[in-house]
């Protein structure tokens, strides 16, 4: 269950600071308490306030991106694999691909062209 770190700071805040107490009324962890009052803790005149507005989640989305092969490059590998009877980390150097070794043997796994 997803919520609104806003609610989280604001029950937080009428709870007088009490984490389990909040915890219990919103169904989550403590540990899940304790984060969003670490990410929402600011100074101000000197005294320590918890912020409710402007907090965010952060990006659940994969922070690494996989080169993709074209289908006409995907081609050509395999065209200069069956001629040579080449690995994927020695295609490298005979082809012009910026793709990893690891790119082209995984596209050989998937089309059967490996042994192993």
């Amino acid at each position: 269950m997803r919520l609104n770190p806003n609610l989280i700071t604001r029950t937080v805040k009428k709870n007088s600071l009490r984490i389990t107490d909040t915890a219990k009324e919103l169904g989550i962890h403590r540990s899940t308490v304790y984060r969003w009052i670490k990410r929402s803790r600011a100074l101000q005149r000197g005294k320590l306030v918890l912020i409710s507005k402007g907090l965010r989640r952060l990006s659940t989305k994969p922070k690494t991106v996989h080169y993709k092969i074209s289908g006409f490059e995907a081609g050509e590998l395999i065209k200069i694999r069956e001629r040579k009877h080449i690995g994927a980390r020695k295609l490298i150097y005979v082809s012009n691909t910026s793709a990893s070794w690891r790119t082209i043997h995984r596209l050989f796994k998937r089309k059967n062209l490996i042994s192993k």
